[in-house]
């Protein structure tokens, strides 16, 4: 199990990727994560900018298939896409996430 984190500085693609994911059974739930301050270290300078992402609850072997789906909608403006695992999880919840999720 694995919490997804899908970052752009689009509120408006996250809102639709978020639905996505959820009509698709691809995660069981989204997080919101607006007006995050990021810094980049770039050519020597320090840039700061504002970005936004959103986390959402799906199974590890999702992750390839959440990508490359968001790699093909999105060829012009692939959002970042990357995740953390998550060690222990209640038991109901790990249960809800087998049962709601797509079958793999």
């Amino acid at each position: 199990m694995i919490q997804i984190v899908i970052a752009s500085e689009s509120r408006e693609q996250l809102e639709e990727i978020a639905g996505y994911l959820l009509i698709n059974h691809l995660v069981i739930s989204v997080d919101y994560h607006h007006d995050i301050r990021r810094t980049e270290y770039e050519n020597g300078v320090l840039k700061n900018y504002n970005f936004h992402f959103i986390t959402g609850k799906t199974k590890s072997l999702l992750f390839s298939e959440i990508d490359s789906r968001l790699r093909e909608q999105y060829k012009d403006n692939t959002p970042e896409i990357f995740s953390h695992p998550i060690v222990n999880m209640d038991w109901e919840l790990s249960d809800k996430l087998k049962s709601d999720t797509e079958k793999i």
